[in-house]
């Protein structure tokens, strides 16, 4: 009995810290969608105002395989949430024309990909449980130089959307290039004047949105 109620102690614990990281996650989650899509409609006025999208972040190389980054976790004891971003893992790396670059930020289901990871086409950068914006730096970091060296000729991100207490659901959201997700439209149909001019704030704004959208995953 003592063995008993002290793992129920344990356990209520553990639930606790659990319960209060989830609560700021979530807060933090809230107040940086806010701040994302503000910044996603002045990305797409930036586009639709300069003379050519740069090749650096439009550009598609269809001859390169795709890449795809998991936003795993390093833990268990999380309920299904490994199993089912690596379920959909799966179906994408069989699907693949060519064989594909991964990314995940943990350890946890990586046997489900295993026949899926070489040394030459994978890698993994552990992320915290609570993230901060900084941590962003070293997964774009990674991501931009593989697509700029047509390495790869796409990024997806696959990443668990919160949508209730009891339901979230496995997304995937491509990354990089920007073309599906800023076609370019009337250039006047904003009022803005853009200062600096827009095709020189590209190289500013452009990694800015990108981290701030592995971010909100």
């Amino acid at each position: 009995l003592k063995t008993v109620s002290s793992t129920r102690k344990i356990t209520s614990a553990i639930g606790l810290v659990a319960a209060s990281k989830f609560q700021k996650a979530k807060r933090l989650l809230a107040a940086n969608e806010v701040h994302f899509q503000s910044l996603k409609g002045i990305v797409a006025d930036v586009v639709n105002h300069v003379a050519e999208p740069s090749p650096v972040y439009f550009a598609n190389h269809s001859e390169s395989p795709k890449m795809y980054v998991v936003f795993n976790s390093a833990k268990g004891m999380v309920g299904g949430y490994n199993s089912e971003i690596m379920g959909k893992t799966l179906q994408l790396l069989e699907a693949a024309e060519k064989p594909p670059f991964l990314m995940t930020t943990g350890t946890r289901g990586l046997v489900m990909i295993d026949q899926f990871i070489h040394d030459d086409n994978f890698k993994m950068i552990t992320v915290r449980d609570i993230p901060q914006f900084k941590h962003t730096e070293e997964i774009y970091g990674h991501l931009i130089g593989l697509y700029q060296d047509r390495v790869v000729s796409e990024i997806n991100l696959i990443y668990t959307e919160y949508l209730s207490p009891v339901k979230n659901q496995v997304v995937m959201k491509r990354f990089l290039p920007l073309d599906e997700e800023f076609a370019v439209t009337d250039p006047d149909r904003t009022e803005y004047e853009f200062l600096p001019q827009p095709d020189r704030m590209q190289d500013r704004i452009f990694p800015l949105y990108l981290k701030e959208k592995l971010y909100n995953c």
